[in-house]
Order: C-alpha cells, then structure tokens, then sequence
C-alpha cells in the first residue's frame, strides 16, 4: 500500500523540516507593517492563497466586502465572531490583500501592537492611527477627546473606498481602562464611545467597511473587568454590526489539508480510505453513530488523517480557552506529519502522535499540565515503560507495529478536553490504533495487559484514559518494590506444601546441610533453590560426615532459572494485593478494591500453576550423573500434586518400576551366573546410583513368584556354597527373602528331575536308605523283621509348637515341604509378639501374599 506522502505531498518546509512554529501564528500587523519576521506565507498575497482554502463563509465574506467597497450595499460592519483561534486573525489577512485588489485604501489596527504608556501622553489612540495611516500625520485627530461624527465622515468620504480592519481590541482595552482621561472618564470609555461613532459613520459612507473581531473567549483576559470589555463593545457594535463566522466545523480539515499539503491525489487516497472503510466494517469498528457512507466522506475530506484526528483536536483539545484552534491544529499536525513521513504508513491517526518528539510533546503540555510529562515518560516513552512492555508483550508477527506505544499514544490524545468529555473507548480505541497489518482483536488485548503496566491509565468501565492519579496498578508496584526476602520464600514454602502429599515420595524443601535429609529407603524429593551439581551431589553421597548408603532414593528437583524472576515477582505482587486488601489507608474505591478481591483470587488459583512452571526439572541419579526430567507446561486447572505428578512421571518414564518381568530379572542377575542372591537385588536398588528401582519391595517380589511359577528360574538356598533348588514351576511360599537365592533354571530343572526320580523310586521300594541298603534289607548285625512287623514305627499326626531364632525361617521350608508331601492336611498357626508390623504391611505382605497362594486366613 503507498505511503501517504506519496499521495497527499507535504509543502517543503514541511517535508524538510524547515518550518517553525510561528510560520501558524497569524499576524495582521507584521503582514500590514511587511516586517522581515512575518512569514512569507502571510505576508506574500500569491502565498498566502496557494495556502489557504477559502471556506464557504470566507468567500461570501470576501465577496461582500468587495460589493462594499464599490458602493453597491450590503453590510458596513462586520463583527468575526468564533473561538480562540477559529482563524479571524486569517480572514483579516485575507480581506487586507484583496483590498489591495480592490485598489481600497486600508487601515489596520492590531490592539496588541499599538504603543501604551502609563498616561494618557503616551498612548496611540485609535483616531490617531486613523488618521496617521489615512494621511500620514496625526493633525486633527490629536489628543485624547476623539473626533466627532462630522469630522470622521469627512475623513473617510476622502478616502474611500476605505477597508477598517481592527483585530484584538481587548487587551487594548483592558490598559485603556487604566489610564484616567480627565473628568472621570478613562481612556478606554473614550475608546467605546469612539467606536460606537466609527460604526455610526461607517454605515453612512457607500463605500466604506469596518471588519472587526471582538475574541469572545479570549485566554488573555478570564478576569471580570476583561469579560465586561468583549460584552460592552459587543454592545455598542451590536446596533449596527453583523456577525460572521469565518470557518465551519465541517471545513477544518480543507483548511488544513491546504495548509499542509501541497497535492493531493483523491485517486490514490481512495485506495487507502476503501481499504480502510473495509477493514473496519468487517472488524465492526465504524463509529455507532455515523453511517459507513458518511464516514467515507469525513475520511475523504481529512485525508491522510483519519477523521478523528480533526475531531479529537479541534474540538476536545480546542475547547480549551487558551487553544487556538486552527493554529493550534495547525502547529501540531505540522509536527507530526514531518515526523511520520518516514514511517511507511498510508495514513495518520492519533496513535502515530510521537509523543517522543520533545516540540510535540511540549506543544500539548502547554495544556494538559507540566505534570504530565513525566507521566508521559513513565507510562509511554521511556524503554522501560507501561507502553514498551506493551510492545514486548503481544504476539511476535506484531512486534513490530509497536501496538503499545500506538494504543498508548491515541489514549493520551483521547484523555483531555476543555469540557467533560473525556477517555476513549474500546472501540475507538481498536479503530484508531490498530493498523490493516493486524487483527484489531490484538488491541483488546493490549487494553486488558496495561492495566497491568500502567501507572496512570485509569479504567472507568466505558473509557480509558491518562489521569495525574496513581492507579491501582502503581499502588502495587510501590508495595512490591518494599516487600522483604522473607515473606517471599515463607509463601513459597506455605504454597509448596498445600501441593504436597507426601506419600510416595517424601519432600524435604531447600535442606541447608545435608543431615537435613534422612538416609532412608524411602523415596525423596529434595527440593533445591537452585541447580549446583556439587551440592546436590554432596548430598547424595553423604549424610553429615558419614556417607549415605542409600543414595538411589533421592529426586533433586531444580527451580528453571527463566523462571525465578517471574515467580519471585508473582509472589511480591500476591503479597501487595493481600496488604492492600487489608489496609484501610490507601482509601480505595469501590471498584479498585473489587478488583484488588478479584485479583488475589486469580492469583491464588494460579499459585500452584506458577510454582509447577518454576520447578519443573526433576534430576534423576545415574552412574554418569543425572538425567534431567522436563515436567514440561502445566494442564490448566489440573489439581495433581506435584508429588504424585512427579512419582507417576517416574513410573512411566520407567524410572521406578512397578512391574518388572521375570526375563529382566534372568538375563540382567543370571547372564553367565548359576546364581545370584536376592536381597542384594532390592540393596542395590537402594544404594547405587543409577541402578533399577522398584516401587515397593513387593515389585520384586512378585516378579520373583512369576518368574519361579513359570519355570524362568527358580529360587533355593546355598548349602555347602552348592545352590539348592527349592521352587520351581511351583507356588513360591516365602515371605522374606533371608538367604534365598535365585538359580538358573537348567540347574533346578535337572535337581527336581532328580527329586522326581528318587520320590518313584521309593514309592517302588528301591530307594536307598542312610544306611545305603534297599528299603527292607537287614541291616548287618540287626535281625530282619519278623513278617507283619513295619520297618520303622509311623506318626499319623504330627503337632509341633516352637520359637523361630531370627534368619531361621528359610531352614523351615524343607521341613514344611515333608510335612505336606506325608499329609493331606497342613494346619499352620503364626503367632508373632514382642514387635510391631503396620497395618498396611500386614495386609499387603502378609495376607496378599497367603491369599496369592491361595491360602484362606
């Protein structure tokens, strides 16, 4: 899309930078006295036209003028009567070069510019002037009384046509008032009466004209005394005046289009108003009072500005008293059209006010306050400020349309006004700073995050705006700023408690020495401050002085440092809102502590989202060092804590293991080994770094009863250091490992082949006894048995009641085999005393275990 210097194309001082704020102060006095200040803009006829757009009222004023002053009637006297700054002083220089044309004699009084003193000696009176400019000496209009009506008439009949232009009479007026005439008549009462005769006399010359401006709400003068002098020369002008209004509304921004610019292609600046009008009908941002037609219109006539921009300043900023509307307009869209040019851009709204440019930003503080600059400064300008955040803030493919300073810019432009008017609303805001390069949805945004970065933009549910007022926002951040280390990381702790459970895995939170974590098979998280391996490896290797035995049970888990000063801030800012919330000092509005209430109970639901993104690595012990496990991104309203979610990441991850098949246990323990130890297993899984962990004992356990039932292995004890095959393809009824071992399953496959074969053997009576004879051989020197006389005497029942010496029970396991290969019925009573078991051991090791083997309790 063209840029829209290419289309409307600034005159050159403009576009060089070459103009200077007093090029807009019209002057009829410098144009008429043609002094070398006057800008050649003024005080150039050809130049001053190429200019200026003649409004409606101007051309009819002018051509009235010009009936007059070749006698053919209309009015004699014409009052310009429109706000500070409405461009009266304009139409005076106007009327002053075409009376030039007209071959009119011209007399210009400028009541600002005429020579006071502090007596009536030392003042040019109004007939002085007269009659100096009119015939080059004062001679019978001297002194203080003026002239009379006859004398007036003579003069003006003489040299007619005649053109009285007399602009800013009130500050004139306002000395007059001060210096006494004699009689009890000051020089400003003589003044009046002079005035009523010249608008008396005026009327009676066919060829004469009197334009004067009278600046009803002029800012020099707010006093009483100054408010009566507008209202009595109103009145005294009132009989015979007719009042004018040199610039409509609706003509301003051709007045300034003229001044500014000098082209403008209409077929390409329709391009860019389409494109816009579209843009903002299907993002439903046109204005709800104006039909889009009607706005094509307003955007045609103000081109390259949006509408707005004229609206905003010629009418809030031009309500104030001391803002001249059209110059005023005037000097700051100079400002900010040679400081856009270079921007790209293909048309200007009040988001591309540069509040960085030092002339702009000191031309609008003239009104809004000196106090407002460092508010400019801290909320818009600054690298650090609410506005730059802003910038950082939205998504990275608007970067660089800089949308913070944007929205921050139309907002300030937006927040002052003379009258009551004041703040922008979301819609306006969406329409003026957003650009076609982006959804205007982003600006929603970018309003909702300032009330977070902003000190001085106030929220009034409809409107925003910039108030000297410190907003909640700021209240917050100067609370923050005062908030010690301790209360910081008590919150911290109090809130990682909340999401700990403690029950798989035990937590011991920032330990300062490493006796502060127990050495214990329990599974720990050990929460760190921050990541330095040789601390959290001292830990793991020792316990106090003594070294730590089980050191494969210890989780540290680290803070992510991109995170620290975010969580640390978070928690600053809860614990600002929470003394806010309970501060009556601060005297708090309604609405403000609503939203203080309703922040603290959004923070505090995100609390523990907040703390899961700071810690989210777990360092996991290996034999290299640590392997590092990323939580990753929290799941919004997941209510998990962080323990279980740890634990459960654990086990899937396969870093503790809640189930283990027995060809693991065979080819990891058994590869080139006739057999391995069992208790050394689950010791290991405890003690080495890096090796394999199980959940629980029972893990183990099972895996050992899975692997022996389905013949992977089997389990036996050592006896004269031979391994002992004592289950195998069989139930396993142990409850502890003691001695156990696991054995190769060839070795208990031939040991249980070879028990098979002696059990057939005996049931066929070949099986030797201890003697080494066959089972009925006399025994040498023992008679044989007499026939009907058994062998040896048999039990038909067996009852044994006996203490169990401590690491005896595995011995017990042949014994309870015999017992139940002889009988059919085994009944076993446990009675354990002098200890203690807990329940939960109770139930999941003792009678899981019985109720696995299918033994009813």
């Amino acid at each position: 899309m063209a840029r829209f210097e290419t289309i409307a194309v600034p005159h050159d001082d403009i576009s060089k930078g070459r103009f200077t704020m007093d090029v807009y102060a019209a002057n009829l006095w410098e144009v008429f006295n043609q002094t070398k200040s006057c800008p050649v803009e003024y005080k150039d006829s050809k130049e001053f036209f190429n200019k200026t757009y003649l409004t409606v009222e101007m051309h009819n004023l002018l051509a009235a003028v010009e009936q007059r002053m070749q006698g053919k009637g209309t009015d004699p006297v014409i009052q310009l009567q429109t706000p500070f700054g409405g461009g009266k002083t304009h139409t005076l220089i106007a009327l002053y070069h075409k009376a030039t044309e007209w071959k009119a004699n011209t007399v210009v009084i400028v009541g600002e510019d005429i020579n006071t003193g502090s007596d009536i000696s030392k003042f040019d009176t109004l007939w002085g002037l007269l009659e100096k400019q009119l015939t080059g000496k004062i001679k019978d209009f001297n002194g203080p009384i003026p002239p009379g009506g006859e004398q007036l008439k003579r003069l003006l009949e003489e040299y007619s046509p005649i053109l009285i232009l007399l602009d800013e009479l009130i500050p004139y007026l306002n000395k007059a008032d001060a210096v006494d005439a004699g009689n009890k008549k000051t020089l400003c009462s003589l003044t009046l009466t002079f005035l009523q005769s010249l608008t008396n006399v005026i009327s009676s010359v066919p060829n004469a004209c009197l334009v004067f401006t009278t600046t009803p709400s002029n800012p020099y003068d707010r006093t009483e005394r100054g408010l009566r002098l507008v209202k009595d020369l109103q009145t005294i002008t009132g009989r015979k005046d007719t009042a004018k209004s040199p610039v409509q509304d609706d003509e301003v921004s051709h007045i300034i289009r003229a001044r500014l610019f000098k082209k403008i292609d209409k077929k390409e600046a329709d391009k860019v108003i389409n494109e816009f009008i579209d843009y903002i009908e299907k993002s439903s941002l046109l204005p709800p009072d104006i039909p889009p037609t009607e706005y094509r219109k307003k955007f045609q006539a103000s081109y390259p500005f949006l509408p707005e921009v004229i609206d905003v300043l010629y009418q809030r900023w031009g309500s104030f008293s001391e803002f001249q509307r059209t110059r005023g307009v005037l000097r700051l869209l100079a400002l900010v059209v040679h400081s856009a040019k270079e921007k790209g851009i293909p048309y200007i709204s009040l988001a591309d006010f540069d509040l960085s440019i030092q002339d702009l930003r000191r031309e609008l503080i003239k009104f809004t306050g000196a106090q407002f600059e460092s508010i400019i400064v801290k909320d818009i300008t600054s690298p650090e400020s609410g506005a730059n955040k802003l910038n950082r803030k939205v998504p990275e493919s608007c970067r660089s349309l800089k949308l913070g300073s944007r929205t921050a810019s139309a907002i300030f432009m937006y927040s002052f006004t003379g009258g009551i008017e004041r703040g922008i609303t979301l819609n306006e805001a969406k329409r003026v700073a957003t650009t076609m390069d982006n959804l205007a949805s982003v600006i929603s945004d970018v309003l909702e995050e300032s009330k977070n970065c902003m000190f001085y933009l106030k929220h009034t549910g409809t409107q925003y705006l910039f108030t000297t007022e410190p907003t909640l926002y700021s209240i917050v951040n100067v609370k923050m700023d005062n908030i010690k280390p301790a209360p910081v990381e008590e919150l911290q702790r109090k809130i990682f408690n909340e999401n700990i459970n403690n029950n798989r895995l035990r937590d011991y939170y920032h330990p300062k020495v490493n006796n502060d974590v127990p050495d214990t098979t329990e599974f720990k998280l050990v929460v760190f401050p921050e990541r330095d391996d040789n601390n959290i490896n001292e830990l793991i290797e020792k316990k106090g002085s003594s070294p730590r035995v089980n050191r494969n049970t210890i989780f540290p888990m680290i803070p992510v440092d991109s995170e620290k000063s975010r969580f640390e801030n978070i928690l600053k800012k809860y614990l600002a809102y929470e003394e806010i919330s309970k501060d009556s000092t601060f005297n708090l509005s309604t609405q403000q502590l609503s939203e203080v209430l309703q922040e603290l109970k959004k923070m505090k639901g995100n609390l523990k989202d907040d703390l899961r993104n700071l810690y989210r690595i777990v360092l996991i012990p290996d034999k290299s060092g640590f392997k590092e496990m990323d939580l990753g991104i929290p799941t919004y309203g997941d209510t998990t804590k962080l323990d279980d979610e740890i634990f459960s990441r654990l086990k899937s991850d396969g870093d503790i293991l809640q189930r283990i098949v027995p060809v693991v246990i065979k080819e990891k323990y058994l590869k080139d080994k006739k057999f391995v130890h069992i208790d050394p297993i689950y010791t290991a899984s405890l003690t080495t770094r890096g090796e394999t962990r199980f959940e629980t004992k029972d893990v183990l356990l099972s895996c050992i009863h899975e692997g022996v039932k389905n013949g992977v292995f089997g389990v036996g004890v050592l006896e004269e250091d031979k391994p002992i095959c004592k289950f195998f393809k069989e139930p396993l009824s142990i409850l502890e490992y003691g001695d156990y071992i696991i054995i190769e399953a060839s070795i208990c496959k031939e040991q249980k082949q070879k028990e098979r074969q002696e059990l057939e053997n005996k049931e066929q009576g070949k099986l030797p006894d201890s003697t080494g004879l066959e089972i009925g051989e006399p025994v040498p020197g023992k008679a044989k048995p007499q026939d009907g006389q058994f062998a040896t005497p048999t039990m038909k029942e067996v009852k044994l009641h006996f203490y169990v010496p401590h690491g005896k029970t595995s011995s017990l396991v042949g014994m309870l085999n015999l017992l139940q290969r002889n009988f059919q019925k085994l009944d076993i009573t446990i009675h354990a005393t002098q200890g203690e078991i807990s329940e939960q051991d109770h139930e999941d090791k003792i009678k899981e275990t019985l109720r696995q083997m299918g033994i009813d309790v």
